[in-house]
């Protein structure tokens, strides 16, 4: 009787073996683009073998990808856990990962002063924009992120007051 048991509680155990699975949104809009083109599509295959996966510093926590990966270019980052972290994990360790630039002045392939007025960030969970990026940022299910880059007078980035 025992042995069915086990057989029936091990044919139900499924695959993946997660303890949490959150989606974050990741979008990053370039005011200096023409109206309806100005989102930056993010790559996919973020922390994917194979793919854009610069620092492996967090992978104890994943599985076979990182723990944070995207699976395509829709800006969803997915946050797979195999193994609780001490900390929530943040904006910054997704950059990280991918292996691009994330500050006060520089998102990606995007820099300030020359490209324009500092990038910015708003979110879902607080409603602000702010000043400044925030790497600090925690990540947490259901989060939306927009990221303004470039832009000019009339952008909502050149109302946030400047980054220092």
């Amino acid at each position: 009787m025992g042995a069915v048991l086990y057989f029936s509680y091990v044919t139900q155990v499924p695959t993946r073996d997660f303890i949490l699975h959150w989606r974050v949104t990741l979008q990053i809009s370039n005011f200096s683009q023409p109206l309806g083109s100005d989102y930056v599509p993010i790559p996919g295959n973020i922390g994917v073998p194979g793919g854009l996966w610069a620092n492996h510093t967090l992978d104890r926590y994943g599985g076979t990808f990182a723990p944070l990966h995207t699976d395509n270019q829709n800006g969803i980052i997915q946050i797979e856990l195999k193994s609780r972290p001490a900390k929530p994990f943040t904006l910054g360790d997704f950059f990280n990962i991918w292996g691009v630039p994330l500050n006060t002045t520089c998102v990606w392939t995007y820099c300030s002063p020359h490209q324009g007025p500092p990038p910015f960030m708003t979110t879902s969970l607080s409603g602000y924009i702010d000043s400044c990026i925030q790497r600090s940022y925690p990540l947490f299910d259901g989060d939306r992120i927009l990221m303004l880059i470039g832009g000019n007078s009339s952008s909502p980035s050149s109302l946030a007051p400047p980054c220092g």
